[in-house]
């Protein structure tokens, strides 16, 4: 497969814009054996790594190391990773059989309400101020081939992540705050990167029929959920919803569609969530205003956020 490089040019559009995402999103360097026992732990790295590059064909591993139960591999060729794991989900060894998988990133941010005019190559920009960046990546639609207003950004280490995010949240980049956060760690596969949540902004504060909402978004797709967030202590409105819908597809008809929709006399504003993690987790069905609230995450502050139009 040949390497793809990133268009100097303006945003124009193509279907090269959703294979650069797929080849950053597979850009992954390690991945991990799980529940080892026997002979591979009686092994020097070095021994192991030998005999790793035997198994896996065409392989260069640059690290092999042992950590209690779990084997750790970083290969040469970061995109070598995504080979393995489609090609060899588990390796035997002797007479015992392991599973691979990836490593579950913890330097990985999500960046939301981007500037539609923001590229793989501007975020990169933004980011690398802050730090050494691994993987980065604007999502596509799959659609349209535009943007759809949010990226990813992996750094070399979680302290170089921490800093992106404390000085990069809420930054204003024509007219948009920027919402940062951690990715989803249920984030796994490509696909994954295409949000399904939808977060409703600008809700009039007496509004608080979660039926109507719902009637309105599945007009436009299938609604799996859909709740206006309510204070804890008094059931007032918070202003803000979410609703997950069925598929990438229904979300983004949803969304573009339902975006700027007017309830009760006020203009609404609906963007992307972050891709990974529901609207039915961060708020949780709700029964009565009794029932127990989680606190909303910071990113989702209605004050913070702006449409991604």
């Amino acid at each position: 497969m040949s390497r793809l490089t990133f268009n100097d040019g303006f945003f124009c559009g193509t279907e090269d814009d959703i294979k650069r995402d797929k080849f950053e999103f597979y850009k992954r360097k390690m991945i991990k054996i799980s529940n080892i026992t026997g002979a591979i732990l009686t092994m020097s790295n070095m021994e192991l790594l030998q005999r790793l590059e035997s198994i896996l064909p065409n392989t260069k591993i640059e690290t092999v190391e042992i950590n209690g139960n779990m084997g750790y591999i970083s290969f040469k060729d970061p995109h070598q990773s995504y080979r393995i794991i489609k090609s060899f989900p588990t390796i035997s060894f002797e007479t015992e059989t392991y599973s691979l998988s990836y490593m579950t990133p913890d330097a990985m941010l999500f960046f939301g309400n981007l500037p539609l005019t923001y590229q793989t190559k501007e975020l990169a920009k933004l980011a690398s101020s802050y730090g050494v960046i691994t993987r980065c990546l604007v999502i596509h639609s799959k659609i349209t081939k535009k943007s759809k207003g949010y990226g990813f950004v992996e750094y070399a280490n979680r302290n170089h992540a921490m800093q992106a995010k404390l000085h990069l949240g809420a930054k204003y980049l024509e007219g948009r705050s920027l919402r940062v956060d951690w990715s989803d760690e249920r984030m796994r596969d490509y696909e994954d990167t295409h949000a399904t949540t939808l977060f409703v902004d600008k809700l009039p504060r007496h509004f608080l029929q979660d039926n109507v909402l719902t009637a309105m978004f599945q007009k436009h797709g299938k609604v799996i959920f859909c709740q206006i967030a309510t204070s804890s202590s008094t059931g007032i409105s918070r202003g803000f919803a979410f609703v997950d819908m069925a598929s990438a597809i229904d979300a983004e008809n949803a969304m573009n569609a339902c975006n700027n929709a007017v309830i009760d006399g006020t203009q609404v504003r609906v963007s992307y969530a972050m891709p990974g993690r529901p609207g039915a987790s961060i708020l949780h069905p709700k029964v009565s205003f009794l029932c127990h609230y989680i606190e909303i995450p910071d990113v989702y502050n209605s004050a913070q956020i702006l449409v991604f139009r």
